[in-house]
């Protein structure tokens, strides 16, 4: 009788299985939520504006030479089609030859470096494009 008391054995606690699915389903749904919260806060401006890098991002890798754009340039692609007036400005790391500040993508992926910020309605939205990978941080 005691053998048998001695053998039933509680586990509490979670099995190593149950935690990692718990924190797969956890990641799975804030990735989800982050995507729909960064949709519902963006613009169309703000979205041309990075489509516009990304094509010029792509075209200085795949044609193997330096793409530049200026911030009119940038300014003026997203302004088309749209009636709602906004304000652009931008920041590179390296010293533009012009007045209007030059971003330059390169083959190797990499980039000048920048900043783009977006103001529309109160509403502030900042691009920040890594100098050394050329990736865009969008906040």
């Amino acid at each position: 009788m005691q053998m048998l008391a001695s053998q039933k054995h509680h586990n509490h606690g979670f099995t190593l299985l149950e935690l990692l699915i718990v924190i797969s389903l956890l990641s799975v749904l804030s990735a989800v939520g982050a995507r729909a919260y960064r949709a519902k806060n963006s613009t169309p401006y703000f979205e041309a504006i990075i489509n516009t890098l990304e094509y010029a991002k792509m075209r200085a890798i795949n044609e193997g030479h330096r793409v530049d754009l200026t911030c009119n340039d940038i300014a003026s692609t997203a302004r088309t089609g749209l009636l709602h007036q906004f304000y652009i400005s931008c920041t590179s790391i390296l010293p533009s030859p012009q007045e209007n500040t030059t971003i330059s993508f390169f083959p190797d992926g990499s980039s000048s470096g920048g900043l783009i910020t977006l103001k529309n309605n109160g509403q502030n939205n900042t691009i920040k494009i890594d100098w050394l990978t050329g990736k865009f941080d969008q906040s």
